[in-house]
């Protein structure tokens, strides 16, 4: 089963790997986080917890919960807006084909403040501060981005991506470049990169890069406006540049989740390990860190002062059915 802006440019110095930092902090408990996400303006981090349809909010300062939030059933997906300070679930229905919605949390009081009932089922959600839209994935007969007007919480219009069965494995945002990103696999074509312009809500492009042939999770750079998607049939990680949709180069990992921390350009991918790379340099930075032994891994998020969580279930230490990992990365120079 597949899964689920600030800008500063930094110059790493080549250190032994003892000399990084990278590790473990802590785990904080929860039910069934399939998704994270933060606000880098507060330090909240937000969890999305399946089984039980409830958004954990984690201070970031502390690491410890302070709110857990009731939103439809089955949330799979998070985007936050720290301009507005207001969080977007995507709630699938559970069982599934029963109360999908789009809920909208106001992250100062920690309390749903609208509801968007929808009659299909919504995955991988984003928001752009900048224009106040929201983009959330539906597929009905076809697959559609639904573009949502967060000031008014109604779908001012849908995006055709593709016709018929599909296979959708991820999607990210550059809101810089006003380009949405989605990694989409057809059951019996080749693998491509669906590109939307968000300015004008138009599929404005296709492209399979050199090599690629199975497109998993997708993220994005928007400082070095590069895109990110990991082939799960050769186990690479490409690394593509936004501005005419070519391949920069492959890197030899494989990545079900990535998260990008958009003022160091530090990369943090996740397989059986968290593995750290230098968008600069394209180089793996110190070592590799384990993730604690029964976890599945779903979603990564980087925060803020050089901080990445990871949710995942089947936590078993402790008897714990999941936990929120806060990692630290490598240190800034």
């Amino acid at each position: 089963m597949k899964r689920l802006s600030q800008f500063a440019c930094v110059i790493f110095v080549l250190l032994p790997t003892h000399a990084f930092s990278q590790k473990l902090i802590e785990y904080v408990s929860m039910n069934s986080p399939i998704a994270v996400a933060v606000n880098p303006v507060t330090n909240m981090i937000y969890a999305a917890n399946y089984n039980d349809s409830t958004v954990a909010v984690i201070d970031g300062n502390t690491n410890l919960t302070v709110a857990t939030i009731n939103v439809g059933p089955g949330p799979v997906a998070l985007a936050v807006n720290p301009v507005t300070n207001l969080v977007y679930v995507s709630n699938g229905g559970t069982p599934q084909g029963t109360g999908m919605s789009i809920s909208s949390i106001d992250g100062a009081s920690n309390t749903v403040v609208a509801t968007l009932p929808l009659d299909v089922y919504p995955s991988y959600i984003a928001v752009n501060p900048f224009t106040n839209m929201v983009y959330f994935t539906v597929q009905y007969a076809s697959l559609f981005v639904a573009v949502m007007d967060a000031s008014t919480n109604r779908v001012v219009t849908e995006v055709r991506v593709k016709g018929g069965g599909c296979c959708l494995y991820g999607m990210a945002l550059n809101s810089v470049t006003n380009r949405l990103y989605l990694s989409i696999n057809p059951e019996s074509a080749a693998s491509y990169i669906a590109v939307i312009d968000t300015s004008t809500n138009r599929l404005t492009s296709k492209f399979t890069p050199p090599g690629l042939e199975f497109a998993g999770t997708v993220a994005v750079d928007t400082g070095l406006n590069r895109v990110y998607t990991s082939d799960d049939v050769f186990s690479e990680l490409f690394v593509i540049d936004g501005a005419n949709d070519k391949l920069i180069t492959t890197l030899p990992y494989f990545a079900e989740s990535i998260a990008v921390d958009q003022t160091t350009h530090v990369l943090a991918i996740e397989y059986d390990s968290l593995t750290f790379i230098d968008g600069l340099t394209e180089e793996a930075i110190g070592g590799q860190v384990p993730f604690p032994v029964g976890t599945w891994k779903v979603d990564l998020a980087a925060g803020i002062d050089n901080h990445f969580y990871a949710g995942y279930y089947n936590f078993t230490k402790n008897n714990v059915i999941g936990a929120v990992g806060v990692y630290s990365g490598p240190p800034s120079q």
